[in-house]
């Protein structure tokens, strides 16, 4: 005889009751999950009172709530493609997810389809509507910290990189990239780096020089971060592709401080060499770390910029 144990019941309908027993009836429970934690950050009724509908109402079979729900859940548990739209059409637990109804009835809805999917995108990639989920994931953000009543931040360190993304198939704004050497979608993503918050994405091409864009991108979230009272001062972390002289001269104008690493460079790595050994006499009983630096202009910018190594000891 298999055991049946009760895990939880979700708050957004009473009428279901999560257990586990010896038969599998469904691999995907984490859908339901998935509407527990949407549901309590409120964050599909913010887009939703912000999004532009533009269907007729009398004929509208699966709602905006509905398919916002169902494209995150099926994301989140794997489900990346509008093709697996097909797969899941019968799937009791997605419907459960994504529902507005409530009860034991809401499990026999079907899950929209492949087309469906297809339109719903289109929408959201309207002017208006894309400039409103571009701001879902500070929204998201923001919403936590709220919750978990903490203040402004004294600082915070924003990391900026580019997300190559591989695309299947020709799709709209992927390209093939010779640095990465594959096809992709190529995005910029910015998040914090002491609390892990995605805070930002910025679409681009998928042939996008690594730092294309960031120079007017960045300045503006920024302005935006500190509009929200989210942190008193901010400041950016940067791969070495963003060390550009647009992006650095933009970061300086905007008063915005910044680390960013560079590229192996030789005049550089003369002027280090020196410093890169340890000098005569007993190692130390554990490795140690220190710094030297220097002024440095490179080609691209248009003023000469403080560069410091760090020299890291290893053992013998």
């Amino acid at each position: 005889m298999g055991e049946t144990l009760s895990l939880f019941e979700p708050s957004f309908n009473g009428s279901v009751r999560v257990e586990t027993r010896s038969e599998r009836l469904s691999g995907d429970a984490g859908f339901l999950l998935l509407r527990e934690v949407l549901d309590d950050t409120g964050l599909i009724d913010h887009l939703v009172g912000r999004l532009h509908d533009p269907r007729c109402p009398e004929r509208v079979v699966h709602s905006l709530p509905e398919l916002l729900r169902e494209a995150v859940a099926m994301i989140a548990q794997g489900w990346g493609d509008q093709s697996d739209a097909q797969r899941l059409r019968d799937d009791p637990l997605l419907a459960l997810a994504g529902s507005d109804r409530r009860g034991v009835g809401a499990a026999g809805k079907t899950l929209a389809s492949q087309s469906t999917f297809s339109r719903f995108l289109d929408l959201l990639a309207q002017p208006a509507n894309q400039a409103v989920i571009d701001t879902a994931a500070l929204e998201l953000a923001s919403r936590r910290r709220a919750a978990a009543g903490a203040p402004p931040a004294p600082v915070m360190t924003v990391d900026v990189d580019g997300l190559p993304l591989t695309a299947h198939g020709e799709q709209p704004g992927s390209d093939h990239n010779g640095h990465v050497g594959d096809r992709i979608h190529y995005p910029l993503i910015a998040s914090c780096a002491e609390t892990g918050d995605m805070l930002a994405g910025l679409l681009r091409p998928g042939n996008a020089a690594p730092g294309a864009q960031a120079a007017a991108w960045i300045p503006q979230l920024v302005a935006t971060l500190s509009e929200r009272g989210l942190a008193r001062q901010v400041r950016c972390r940067l791969d070495a592709g963003f060390t550009d002289g647009a992006t650095l001269e933009a970061l300086d104008q905007a008063g915005i401080g910044y680390l960013g690493r560079l590229r192996d460079n030789a005049a550089l790595d003369r002027h280090f060499d020196p410093h890169r050994r340890r000098g005569p006499g007993r190692p130390a009983e554990r490795p140690r770390e220190w710094t030297e630096e220097t002024v440095y202009g490179a080609e691209s910018w248009q003023r000469k910029r403080r560069v410091v190594m760090v020299i890291q000891e290893h053992p013998a």
